[in-house]
């Protein structure tokens, strides 16, 4: 089984220490949810199951 590792998002503003994200700019573009599940369904018609290892920035910032 493939594993991928998904930056889900960047920005962040916090400043942990053991955190290497320090993004403190908001991104020009945002994915909407049907740009994300185009992708995600993409992914999965190339390689199937895959187990997903979401990291990044503070997704709790992520509009909508």
């Amino acid at each position: 089984m493939k594993t991928i590792a998904w930056d889900i998002w960047l920005y962040c503003n916090y400043n942990c220490k053991f955190c290497n994200t320090k993004t403190k700019n908001m991104p020009t573009k945002i994915y909407d949810a049907e740009e994300i599940f185009t992708v995600w369904k993409n992914i999965y018609d190339k390689y199937g199951k895959c187990k997903i290892c979401i990291t990044g920035g503070e997704p709790l910032l992520y509009p909508d």
